[in-house]
């Protein structure tokens, strides 16, 4: 096993995710068992649709928009949403194997592969490598390997029915970064609610053998300005206090309070801006090719990673992270700031920002409607016949109601709105590769480059 360092003090050993460095043949092995029961959980609908994490047509971002689109629809019905942003410490590596194993039974898998799982996780021991130095072997008494194959689905396997116990509330996961949310018209009931589903929650991590850090726990109530104050719920998880904040990092993005996403693009611009000088420097000892690799690699995921999460926010700031964009764009070509920010797109057949959105937002929209098995498709399953033009088709799919301009943030709005609007040549792609490219197309061939 093999140290790997997270943050914060690299003195502290619970600063390091371990690591398993596995044989590859073993790797192979377990790839196999991996692919048959991903299988038989997903044909026979068995894993919550409230996991995101290690699920094929999931991400990060169908995560967070899932979440958000709730919160955007409660603002819409003037509603207030309380999220609890749980922490749960070592989540990997104290899975209770005997607990895991009685848990495999409830999806029938049966009793010849159960004692083959047994096998797989019991009597296991480990050494750390680390700077050329070696610990002697200790047994794993708990936790799914890290690094391996088959310990995520594992994983996500053993905490499946969290959310079965809940009464009032419900919760978001990837993986074990987990999120109880709840909603009211009150500040009391939503608090009640919270305490309530804190305490069904407590009991569900010690049935398990699982433990809450609960300094890193935190709680944020989302609403329309002048909704949300600063009342303090006092929420409590084993008569430790859960701080209340204003803004929580969620899966790589800060959500503030009223999902301005101001604090997420300040430091994302931050970031890239940081980037950009990296891409500055290095230019001279490049050719125009490897600076165009180099910006692909280093720069665009930063401006690019959950672009559809956050495109609801201000002009203001994604003028920001274009910016930053077009100096990247100049840098790669050589040329100043005078020279069209049209032709330097143009020029290296690169999207705008704005532009890449757009297409992350289709995308995700194609993956939804093809796909029953997606957490977010329920929001693409009303498809409407309507007047036949030539950028709509019976592909079209019903756009809800909404109240207000907030409603329109709303994710289920919106992928809707965005799905109809393709043409209909493009919907009816036979793959996402094929819709991918050809969306690609429509967009360089005709949307105006912001200057």
């Amino acid at each position: 096993m093999t140290p790997l360092y997270k943050e914060n003090d690299r003195n502290e050993a619970c600063n390091y995710r371990p690591i398993s460095i596995l044989p590859a043949v073993s790797k192979i092995l377990e790839r196999t068992i991996h692919n048959q029961l991903y299988t038989h959980i997903t044909d026979n609908n068995l894993l919550s649709s409230a996991q995101f994490g290690f699920r094929k047509n999931h991400s990060t971002s169908t995560c967070i928009l899932s979440l958000i689109d709730r919160i955007y629809k409660n603002m819409d019905a003037n509603k207030l949403t309380g999220v609890v942003f749980l922490d749960l410490k070592k989540a990997f590596d104290t899975v209770d194997h005997n607990i895991l194993l009685k848990k495999l039974k409830t999806f029938n898998i049966v009793d010849t592969s159960i004692q083959w799982f047994r096998n797989y996780l019991t009597n296991r021991y480990q050494s750390v490598k680390y700077r050329g130095h070696k610990s002697e072997k200790l047994l794993v008494a708990t936790g799914v390997p890290q690094g391996s194959i088959l310990g995520p689905l594992l994983f996500i396997l053993y905490i499946n029915d969290l959310g079965d116990y809940l009464t009032d509330s419900a919760v978001s996961l990837y993986a074990d970064d987990t999120a109880l949310y709840a909603s009211s018209d009150s500040h009391v009931d939503l608090m009640l609610t919270l305490r309530l589903e804190l305490s069904i929650i407590n009991e569900w991590l010690a049935a398990n053998k699982l433990t809450l850090n609960v300094g890193k726990t935190k709680y944020v109530i989302f609403g329309k300005k002048g909704q949300t104050n600063t009342i303090d719920y006092n929420l409590t998880i084993n008569n430790q206090k859960i701080a209340k904040v204003d803004c929580m990092k969620y899966l790589g993005v800060h959500l503030d309070q009223h999902l301005t996403f101001d604090t997420h693009i300040s430091i994302t611009h931050g970031k890239a801006v940081g980037k950009l000088g990296l891409l500055r420097r290095s230019r001279e000892f490049l050719d125009e090719k490897s600076a165009l690799t180099l910006y692909q690699s280093l720069l665009l995921p930063q401006l690019t990673y959950c672009d559809t999460v956050y495109e609801t926010t201000t002009q203001a700031n994604t003028s920001k992270l274009q910016k930053v964009q077009n100096s990247a764009l100049r840098t790669i070509l050589k040329v100043n700031k005078r020279t069209s920010i049209k032709w330097m797109h143009n020029k290296l057949k690169i999207l705008t920002l704005v532009q890449r959105r757009e297409l992350n937002r289709a995308v995700d929209c194609y993956k939804h409607v093809t796909n029953p098995l997606s957490s977010l498709s329920y929001m693409f399953r009303n498809f409407e016949n309507i007047r036949m033009t030539r950028r709509s088709n019976e592909l079209n799919v019903k756009v809800p109601n909404i109240r207000s301009e907030i409603g329109r943030k709303a994710y289920s709005y919106r992928g809707p709105v965005c799905w109809n609007a393709i043409e209909s040549d493009i919907k009816k792609s036979e793959n996402k590769n094929v819709f991918k490219s050809a969306y690609t197309k429509y967009l360089l061939r005709g949307v105006d480059h912001p200057e």
